[in-house]
């Protein structure tokens, strides 16, 4: 069951590649947001009707620790974000910075004293817990920065339309949903050390291949990559799912659920925020000198 929940994340961020794309290509970029938001109350009614209904807790919200750990992590983004463009030593990327460990440290000191906090950071102390949370926030960095890149490349370097760059990323689904199931009995041969060791060698080595592309690369020679990146991402999934489920007690399955979205979307959003800082920083360096000047 991890399994299957823990490959349909990462399927989604692929299958919204190639949504993307079929959307792109019949209308504006402003109809993916449509599309998105439409496909959203969808399954937001399906889940209502046939979702089992959870018995009530007396837990309460955490309104404020909820706020200052997006506001901190907003801050971290906004100062990566504008590093290329604004300067790193300019006054709203120092400041981003800044305000993000401000932020991060009074999230941390009001979780540590209110009665039922969003999450203890206390928690991080458990060493498989907080190897696995760095984990999957990597995997999903990787994942959603080779996205960023991937279309692209595609159509810039080996000439694909926007249908085409979507069908493009296929290959890296193949070992997600072909080998997903297989992962616990692996892990279980192989021992769970040496699983996530070669989850963590085949996305790096899968990332680098793919790096070394270029618009003479056969598409071939690509998508060998993109599948040696899946088969990666096939074994981290449900592994680093199951290490987090595990690290914690039935009673705090539902930190152990929190942990694992948000460590994707923290993941999910600094890969496209390190990508595009990097890509920008490098596409200014590469402009004529007057040009980067008025830049």
């Amino acid at each position: 069951t991890i399994a299957t929940w823990a490959s349909m994340t990462g399927i989604g961020g692929v299958v919204g590649n190639l949504g993307g794309g079929a959307v792109l290509s019949s209308g504006s970029w402003r109809w993916l947001f449509a599309a998105a938001a439409a496909a959203a109350l969808l399954l937001a009614a399906a889940v209502a009707r046939v979702a089992p209904v959870s018995s009530r807790h007396d837990h309460r919200l955490d309104p404020l620790g909820a706020v200052l750990l997006v506001a901190a992590s907003v801050a971290l983004l906004v100062g990566i974000v504008q590093g290329p463009e604004a300067d790193w030593g300019s006054a709203v990327v120092i400041g981003g910075f800044a305000c993000s460990a401000l932020l991060f440290t009074a999230w941390t000191l009001v979780e540590l004293k209110v009665e039922q906090p969003l999450f203890d950071p206390r928690l991080l102390r458990i060493p498989a817990l907080r190897s696995a949370c760095l984990g999957m926030t990597a995997v999903f960095l990787g994942m959603f920065a080779l996205f960023y890149v991937n279309a692209s490349f595609l159509q810039y370097g080996m000439g694909f339309d926007v249908v085409q760059t979507g069908l493009g990323i296929l290959p890296l689904t193949l070992p997600i949903i072909l080998g997903a199931r297989h992962v616990g009995r692996l892990s279980q041969r192989v021992g769970l050390d040496a699983t996530v060791a070669l989850a963590f060698l085949c996305v790096g080595g899968g990332l680098l291949g793919l790096s070394a592309s270029d618009a003479q690369t056969p598409y071939v020679g690509y998508a060998a990559w993109l599948v040696v990146t899946g088969f990666g991402v096939a074994l981290a999934l449900p592994t680093l799912s199951g290490v987090i489920a595990g690290s914690l007690p039935p009673a705090q399955a539902g930190v152990g659920t929190g942990l694992q979205a948000t460590t994707r979307e923290f993941g999910s959003a600094l890969g496209v925020a390190v990508i595009g800082t990097v890509l920008t920083s490098r596409f200014v360096a590469a402009l004529p000198p007057d040009i980067r000047a008025d830049h």
